[in-house]
């Protein structure tokens, strides 16, 4: 550890990492009920509301990404002060007991969080599959329903 670092600063670092994990996960659940809602649609085939849930995936695609900067930076500082990797395990394994339970905490629901994300993510992608395959047969059924090209359809045309 620098011992050019006071108990207090590290304190203040703790602190902000703690808060920038807990944003992060703040909004990856904003982003895990985006999911879930375009899951819903493709569920019950709304595909008129994709585009705007589309949209809403973005701007909170792109906070978590800021979220995620700033909650590494903030693990980074703190891990350069006590000389160890930028991991909440490496972190508090330099640091005060009494410091580590909230990051603890943090670091655990952040982890829950990305894995609610990855889960969502595989269903909707068997979702968008299924929606694909689905969407196959039908056009394939049409096809096959229509007269070929060139006739008429079964009605005299002639006269």
């Amino acid at each position: 550890m620098n011992p050019a670092r006071s108990v207090n600063d590290i304190a203040v670092l703790v602190d902000t990492l703690v808060r920038s994990s807990r944003d992060q996960k703040r909004t990856l659940g904003d982003l895990l009920d985006i999911l879930e809602r375009e899951s819903e649609a493709l569920k019950h085939g709304r595909a008129e509301l994709i585009p705007e849930i589309l949209g809403e995936l973005q701007e909170g695609s792109s906070r978590a990404m800021r979220c995620e900067a700033e909650r590494d930076s903030s693990a980074r500082k703190l891990a350069e002060v006590l000389g160890c990797s930028p991991t909440a395990g490496e972190i508090c394994s330099r640091l005060d007991p009494s410091l580590c339970g909230e990051l603890k905490e943090a670091s655990r629901g952040l982890v829950y969080a990305v894995s609610s994300l990855n889960d969502i993510n595989r269903l909707i992608s068997r979702q968008a599959d299924e929606q694909g395959r689905l969407a196959e047969l039908v056009i394939e059924n049409l096809r096959s329903m229509a007269p070929p090209t060139g006739t008429s359809g079964g009605l005299d045309t002639t006269a």
